[in-house]
Formats: C-alpha cells, structure tokens, sequence
C-alpha cells in the first residue's frame, strides 16, 4: 500500500446554498458544512441536507457567515465585531434545531466565505470563532491549514480540522487569493485534484505569487457553488480514497 493509499484526509463541501449538485455531492464527501441563513439557506434547505446526510452518512455541521445573503457573505460587515457574535449564535441555533428535530448529529463548525478568510487572520475574529466552538460543546473548527487561526486554536484547547482547498489559488503567505483576482478559482478537474493529491500528501503545491506551499491537512474542501463542484469532487474522489470518518 502506497503512502497515498494510506492517506485518512476526509473531503468536506459547502452545501445548502442552492446549487443544484448537493445530491450527488452528498455521495462524495465525508463532511458537510450546511449553510445557515446568513449567506445563503432556510428552513426547508437545512432539512433537506440533513436527510441527505443521514441517508448518507455524511457528518454536517453549521456553515455561519457574515449577514449578507445579498453578496453571498463574502463582503465584510460595517460595525463593531462583538456585535457580530450574536448573528452567528443565531444562525448556529437555527441549524441546530433542525439538525435536532431530524436526528442528525452535528460534530463541526465552519465559518464562511469573507468570515473565513477575515478570522484565519485576524485574532480578534479568530478569537470570536474559537469562543463559538466552545460554546456549543467545542465542535471541531475547520481552520486553514498553516494559518494564524491554527495555532490560535491549539493554543486554546480547541480541536480543529486543518482545511486545504483543491479548487482555490493561494498567495505565498498561504492565505487564499481574492475571488476578485484572475486565476483565483480553479476550473480544470485535473489540475483541481492534482491540488488535492498534493495538499493530501504534504507535498508543495505553487502560490500564485511563485512560492511553494507545503502543510498538514486533515481535510479537503469542494466549493458546492463552484460549476464544476460535481466534476471536481469525482476527481478529487478518484485521488483520495474514503479511508473512513471516525465521526459517523
């Protein structure tokens, strides 16, 4: 058996907001990360991903974000960022609830869009996200591998999941590159789950500014709103074998 083969990274998606592949996506990955009301996602659309995860045995978990449906969360928010707790407490619970009422266990949390990247960075919005994970039993956090947020985590006794994403250009500083900047989302298959042989194999991968990049991740990320989200995750699927999730 090859180092490959051996590899346990687990695939994860963004789903509930309303693409039309979450079903076949479903099949695919091993962790779900459902939209909760603040980018994308309502009532109808939480449920219907919680059956999907169940008759799949996918684990899900919150997907929070800024409050801004109307850019899909990847705009920052004017405002004080403590005012910002309470939205996401909202948007978490919504998820819960439902999560409860279908008999779907939850077991993560991951932060969206602008939120992600802003709190990967930025301790004080690391911090807000790390204080969410507690708060509802310290969920694992997904986190960007090699990011700030990663030790901030670890040095608070939360437990993470270090995310790569296959599908999205990075800088030499191993932050992701802006959605606005060409070549910042990658479209080819091959390339896409080349990426992620890479990433899953600890191996250095090419920042669009010339630098190699080379971390540990515990998991890989597919875009569901990407176009190619379904072609992607069956390539990406085809390189990195299901080793098992120990959270089923």
């Amino acid at each position: 058996m090859t180092k490959f083969e051996e590899s346990s990274v687990l695939l994860n998606a963004d789903l509930g907001e309303g693409a039309t592949s979450d079903s076949e996506l479903f099949k695919l990955v091993d962790l779900a990360n459902i939209a909760c009301g603040g980018h994308a996602g309502d009532e109808h659309s939480m449920r219907l991903c919680c059956e999907l995860a169940l008759e799949q045995g996918v684990s899900v978990g919150p997907h929070p974000s800024y409050p801004d449906r109307e850019g899909f969360g990847r705009r920052r928010p004017d405002g004080p960022v403590h005012n910002l707790y309470g939205e996401l407490m909202r948007q978490v619970d919504s998820f819960l609830e439902i999560a409860a009422l279908s008999n779907c266990p939850v077991t993560h949390l991951k932060a969206h869009g602008q939120l992600y990247n802003d709190a990967a960075f930025d301790p004080v919005l690391g911090e807000l996200m790390l204080k969410l994970s507690l708060h509802y039993g310290n969920l694992k956090l997904l986190v960007l591998a090699n990011s700030p947020l990663e030790i901030q985590a670890l040095n608070a006794g939360v437990n993470i999941l270090r995310e790569g994403f296959p599908d999205r250009a990075y800088w030499g500083d191993g932050a992701l590159v802006e959605r606005s900047m060409p070549g910042a989302v990658l479209h080819d298959s091959f390339q896409v789950a080349s990426q992620a042989k890479a990433m899953a194999l600890g191996e250095p991968i090419s920042s669009l500014d010339g630098e190699w990049l080379a971390f540990t991740v515990d998991t890989l990320c597919l875009h569901g709103d990407n176009p190619q989200a379904l072609a992607n995750a069956r390539a990406v699927r085809a390189m990195v074998p299901r080793a098992g999730n120990p959270e089923r």
